[in-house]
């Protein structure tokens, strides 16, 4: 899978819209919110935005985006989107450098991932709330 360099967050059309709003331009094909990888990069970053991970979302954009993609792939391979979680944040956890919002980080990823790489799984992410 070839990955798109998103934008820096100065130049994101998202920076007045919500991730709700956001969200939806992307699913009406509105041109500047085509492109899954920069609505990923776009939503994770506001949904991240008052965590210790604001500022890697753009740092690491390339992990993160590999991060939803694996996701999509783990519930593509019929995991339960709560297994998906679990593995990933126990993963995390492991980390020397684990740190405690790691479960809104591991939400946060899987709900921007299946509202924008893998929609056909959106029904059952949303069935976990």
């Amino acid at each position: 899978t070839v990955v798109a360099e998103p934008a820096p967050p100065e130049s994101l059309p998202t920076e007045n819209a919500t991730s709700e709003d956001a969200a939806r331009r992307h699913e009406e094909g509105e041109e500047a919110f085509t492109d899954p990888v920069i609505v990923f990069i776009a939503l994770l970053s506001e949904a991240l935005a008052d965590t210790q991970w604001q500022s890697d979302v753009f740092d690491a954009s390339d992990v993160f985006v590999a991060t939803g993609e694996l996701f999509c792939e783990r519930l593509d391979e019929g995991v339960a989107a709560d297994e998906v979680l679990t593995a990933y944040t126990a993963a995390v956890s492991a980390e020397a450098e684990a740190r405690d919002d790691v479960f809104v980080l591991a939400g946060s990823i899987l709900g921007t991932a299946v509202g924008t790489l893998c929609t056909e799984h959106r029904a059952m992410v949303e069935a976990l709330s």
